[in-house]
């Protein structure tokens, strides 16, 4: 059985044996959570520092349905321990995220990233 958005089709049956048993939602609202009580938003490594009994590659699959939702948007980037450049994303309100999406957009365009 495919597990939309937690294996792929072509992921061999350990993959979608685990994606079985792995609350997607649960995890999901953990990591809004976090987003939520950051004050200046969080990247990939400093979400996994807030949450260290969960796996990265658990955590980091929760963050792009977040972004489509309307709850977290990009606001710039910051770097990591690795010394590489990664995006730092903030929880809006989504009712908001049209608003605060165009003004990421004319600031990304204007080359103010």
């Amino acid at each position: 059985m495919n597990w939309p958005g937690l294996a792929r089709h072509t992921d061999p049956d350990t993959s979608h044996e685990a994606a079985q048993r792995i609350d997607a939602s649960r995890i999901e609202m953990i990591v809004l959570e976090e987003f939520k009580s950051a004050k200046k938003g969080l990247t990939a490594d400093e979400l996994a520092k807030r949450l260290p009994g969960l796996p990265l590659n658990t955590i980091t699959p929760r963050i792009a349905p977040l972004v489509r939702k309307g709850f977290l948007i990009p606001t710039g980037r910051r770097q990591a321990s690795s010394g590489r450049s990664q995006r730092v994303l903030e929880y809006v309100d989504p009712a908001d995220f049209e608003e605060q999406s165009l003004d990421y957009f004319n600031r990304y365009i204007a080359g103010d990233r």
